[in-house]
């Protein structure tokens, strides 16, 4: 999925093969004819997905609609310890969605939040969750997203004591 695919994305495994581990297979997920010019590599697989999720498609319709989907196809794989991770450029609500239903929620969280790590000069990272997935959050939902990056920072990017802050970005038209 995402912008450009299939061929931003042939682009990207291309460039990332000779940076992974030896040992790092990569798993394309998708039609097998999109994936094709990717040809025959060792460490490249293919998991066929016949099923697209369209940008402004309605993530839960869209999931329940199209079973066959790429994020569906991805996120069971992870959960049967066939993947151990999966990366999406595609529908993000869909994939908050598809997470929470085939993968499910930690104890004590009730939404999950993307997170990104933003590189600093010092060669260090901050961390910035949730950016813009979750419209609608509650105050509770918030706080939980202050945990999650809490313990993010601490046990990932090795940050002792963690500082958390809120940013507001405003809203658009059917956001925020």
């Amino acid at each position: 999925g995402g912008d450009h695919a299939p061929m931003a994305t042939l682009e990207g495994v291309k460039a990332a093969l000779p940076l992974l581990g030896q040992d790092t297979a990569l798993a394309l997920i998708g039609s097998h004819e999109a994936y094709k010019a990717a040809g025959n590599h060792s460490r490249l697989r293919f998991i066929e997905a016949p099923d697209v999720i369209g940008m402004n498609e309605h993530p839960v319709k869209a999931l329940q609609q199209k079973k066959g989907n790429s994020i569906s196809v991805g996120l069971a794989a992870v959960a049967q310890n066939e993947l151990g991770a999966f990366a999406s450029a595609g529908h993000s609500g869909a994939m908050m969605v598809g997470a929470m239903q085939i993968l499910g929620m930690a104890e004590g969280i009730t939404r999950p939040a993307v997170a990104t790590p933003l590189p600093l000069p010092s060669g260090k990272s901050n961390l910035l969750l949730d950016v813009g997935i979750n419209a609608d959050c509650k105050a509770e939902q918030l706080l939980e997203f202050a945990r999650l990056g809490q313990n993010y920072s601490k046990s990932v990017l090795g940050v002792e004591k963690p500082r958390v802050a809120l940013l507001n970005t405003g809203s658009e038209p059917g956001k925020g």
